[in-house]
């Protein structure tokens, strides 16, 4: 039978019972990284590669509405518009010159009909192809 023998400094010895040795499992896997827990019924089969590809279709998406090109069309957008205003002036001024210009806010119109604002860029549209017609015909019999 152990006793528990008491040194003058109070601590327990190897024969007391007081001195287990404190065993701490842990689990880690041999590459260090954690594999994923799958959830749900375990009958049913991977998702097939169709979900896929639309999860990659949304989120391509939404790169698109919120990125560069986007702001680039509103831009084209309010060009179109500004253009319009110089189409009409120099319809009375110099019209080749101003068959260049609805001709390249046509242009403008139609990369504002990608933009969150395309009604406004289809008028501006219209009123660049109306003007480009009645400038060719004032260029034609210039």
């Amino acid at each position: 039978m152990s006793e528990m023998i008491m040194s003058d400094s109070q601590e327990p010895t190897p024969s007391s019972p007081d001195s287990v040795d404190v065993f701490v499992a842990t689990l880690a896997e041999g590459d260090g990284y954690a594999k994923p827990i799958r959830t749900g019924s375990p009958f049913v089969s991977d998702p097939p590669e169709v979900y896929a590809r639309a999860r990659l279709a949304i989120q391509m998406r939404r790169e698109f509405e919120a990125g560069m090109w986007r702001n680039t069309a509103s831009g084209a957008t309010l060009a179109s518009g500004l253009l319009l205003f110089f189409v009409v002036v120099a319809m009375w001024v110099f019209p080749p010159g101003a068959l260049l210009i609805a001709g390249l806010g046509g242009l403008m119109g139609l990369l504002g009909l990608t933009s969150v604002y395309p009604r406004w860029s289809l008028g501006f549209l219209l009123g660049h192809v109306g003007l480009f017609v009645a400038t060719f015909g004032r260029t034609v019999s210039f």
